[in-house]
């Protein structure tokens, strides 16, 4: 997990649950003074706010489900660009990728039956493209 991530979760944590915390004394205020209006305002205003908070972390993971496909498909066209061959060094360094990153995207792609591991004869991981005939008209066509 990076630190972005990581730093998200717990600013997310903090602030929830500082706002719990005051949510609750609020709340335990107005059941006090018996106003049923204020108690009503207060908890609409409470479940907008909860609402708008699970939407916020929806959208999250959302734009970071989508930023990994677009990984995914970057290092397939590069996959192609290498006649169908990458390690997890390779890409890293061409995509300036973090290498954990890049090893989760391609065992991915693997999972997904688009690349197979391998292991050279020298000991290297390397991930090798298993749709050849995509590849091969893609190399007949760039010469």
């Amino acid at each position: 997990m990076g630190f972005k991530n990581q730093l998200f979760k717990v600013a997310s944590a903090i602030t929830g649950g500082v706002s719990s915390f005051v949510s609750v004394a609020v709340l335990g205020e107005f059941l006090g003074s018996g106003d049923i209006d204020l108690i009503l305002g207060f908890l609409s205003a409470g479940s907008i706010a909860a609402a708008s908070g699970w939407n916020t972390v929806r959208l999250h993971k959302q734009q970071k489900k989508e930023l990994f496909q677009k990984k995914q498909l970057d290092i397939l066209y590069l996959a192609v660009q290498n006649h169908g061959q990458l390690t997890p060094t390779q890409v890293a360094l061409q995509t300036n990728t973090p290498i954990d990153e890049t090893k989760e995207i391609l065992d991915s792609l693997s999972d997904a039956g688009a690349m197979e591991l391998q292991v050279s004869n020298k000991g290297n991981l390397v991930y090798t493209l298993i749709d050849e005939v995509y590849l091969e008209n893609h190399l007949e066509k760039i010469g």
